[in-house]
C-alpha cells in the first residue's frame, strides 16, 4: 500500500500552518509566563532591597 496516495495534496500546507500556529501559541506563552515572574519578581526585589 501507498502512503502518498492517501494523503491529500493540501496536507502539506495544514502541517505547516499547524506548525507555524503551534510554535507561535508556544512562543506567546513562554513570554508571557517569563514577563509574569519578572513582573512579579521586581517588585518583590525592590522590596527585598528596600528592607535590607
Amino acid at each position: 500500500m501507498n502512503v502518498s496516495s492517501l494523503r491529500h495534496p493540501k496536507e502539506n500546507l495544514y502541517k505547516m500552518l499547524c506548525i507555524i500556529i503551534g510554535g507561535l501559541i508556544w512562543v506567546g506563552l513562554l513570554l508571557g509566563t517569563l514577563f509574569s515572574i519578572l513582573i512579579f519578581l521586581i517588585p518583590v526585589a525592590f522590596f527585598y532591597l528596600a528592607i535590607k
